[in-house]
């Protein structure tokens, strides 16, 4: 039995950061720090009950409070019950959270204090090869990494379903989740939002070598209703790209592809694609509408004892990435990209040396990077089928430093830092200080 008990988070700010929460809690923490930056979803653990209890407060202007708590339970052997939720006085992570809405029920985004949202609420089975979830978590067939152009990590958890199929040389995922009215606007026009995606996992070679091949699909419209032909497994979704139904019910679909090879020498090589918005018919390819991201990384372990691994990652996405016709269908929740969380209109560069000491309890990493990014985001971009001269010229260049550490004391106490400073001077320094209990 596990208690989480929050202290304080010290928020001291000059400058913006694109898309940048603090962690939630100390699972949030340790993930944000990890070398392989790949967070475990399942919450499987050997204990029948697991509970936490988080608070929380931000200094920043005003005191802002926190209060987290969270629990998992065993039902009935490999059936399991998880739920966390947030309660905040904070006006800055209704986003983060998924949870601005007036009376009307109406998508508003971060304009007023006072905020409830329950993150995570799912049943989920799980054997050797099958696992099912249904309820409220994260919108991904995948682990959401770090730094990935096919996820965007910050996502607030939505309703629906997801089941796993492992065959041993390879993996089938399927999800399908329901993100209701949570665009700017949705409300007022009536437009419902769905999203659904899949993903086949093929493993091959002494070094278990991952070929990810994956498509998904999000389709809204005026009272639009759940389109069934998305819940057919290994069907892919692109053969329902022509939208008959136009411009009042939209199926906007995405495909991708992503390759890792590991230890070549000794080197792990990551290359990830997707293409949103390919030509398809003839109205298409008149416009030459088709958006894409790509991503490549290099990295090398290190088995020292402070040098965990240096990687090299290079993330671009096009002008128009995840942008359609309306708000409602663009590819975001609550105002975020779904893709890389640095949104449309973006390249980065970033040299990234992991660390970690056993013995002084403490572990991070620390990128030396370039960022350009245009004007183009998510929430209140127009779409245009080709990036015009203004948008081309919109491209500005940033050099900095970023770093995030965790410091771990007796098991108990947490101290996590992040740290942005680049070459026009804006630093950016978060602190959050958390204490654990765990009752072994």
């Amino acid at each position: 039995m596990k208690i989480v008990h929050c202290a304080l988070f010290l928020l001291l700010t000059s400058g913006p950061v694109v898309g940048q929460y603090m962690p939630l809690d100390v699972r949030e923490m340790k993930y944000r720090v990890n070398s392989n930056s790949a967070m475990d979803l399942s919450q499987r653990t050997d204990k029948n009950f697991l509970y936490n209890l988080d608070f929380n407060s931000i200094i920043d202007k005003n005191i802002d409070a926190f209060f987290v708590p969270s629990f998992r339970g065993v039902l009935h052997k490999k059936l399991i019950y998880y739920y966390k939720f947030v309660l905040t006085n904070s006006p800055n992570y209704g986003q983060r959270i998924g949870s601005r809405y007036e009376r009307s029920g109406e998508y508003t985004g971060s304009k007023k204090p006072g905020d409830y949202s329950t993150l995570e609420s799912y049943l989920a089975f799980y054997s050797d090869r099958i696992s099912v979830q249904a309820g409220k978590f994260f919108p991904s067939s995948l682990q959401p990494r770090r730094k990935d152009i096919f996820s965007n990590f910050q996502l607030p958890s939505v309703p629906g379903f997801l089941y796993t199929i492992d065959f041993g040389f390879a993996e089938y995922s399927h999800g399908y989740f329901s993100f209701g009215y949570s665009s700017e606007g949705d409300m007022y026009h009536g437009y419902s939002r769905y999203y659904a995606t899949q993903h086949l996992t093929i493993t091959f070679g002494s070094n278990s070598n991952e070929i990810i091949i994956g498509d998904r699909v999000l389709y809204s419209g005026i009272n639009q209703s759940v389109e069934w032909k998305y819940f057919t497994p290994l069907e892919p979704f692109l053969i329902s790209v022509f939208n008959f139904g136009s411009p009042e019910n939209n199926d906007n679909h995405a495909i991708d592809i992503g390759v890792i090879l590991n230890n070549i020498g000794g080197i792990k090589l990551l290359g990830k694609v997707v293409i949103d918005e390919f030509e398809v018919d003839s109205a298409d390819r008149l416009t030459n509408d088709h958006d894409w991201g790509i991503q490549f990384v290099i990295s090398k372990e290190y088995r020292n004892q402070f040098l965990e691994k240096i990687s090299l990652n290079s993330i671009y996405s096009s002008d128009y990435l995840g942008i359609h016709y309306g708000k409602s269908i663009n590819y975001e929740l609550y105002g975020l990209p779904i893709f890389s969380q640095y949104g449309p209109q973006v390249k980065r560069t970033e040299l990234t040396s992991h660390f970690a000491s056993d013995r002084a309890g403490f572990n991070g990493w620390i990128s030396i990077f370039k960022h350009s990014q245009g004007n183009n985001s998510i929430l209140g971009t127009e779409w245009y089928p080709m990036a015009s001269d203004e948008d081309l010229a919109s491209w500005r260049d940033v050099f900095g430093v970023e770093s995030e550490l965790l410091i771990e004391y007796r098991e108990k106490y947490f101290i996590f830092i992040y740290l942005n400073i680049n070459e026009e001077f804006n630093t950016t320094f978060k602190l959050s200080l958390a204490y654990s209990i765990e009752n072994k």
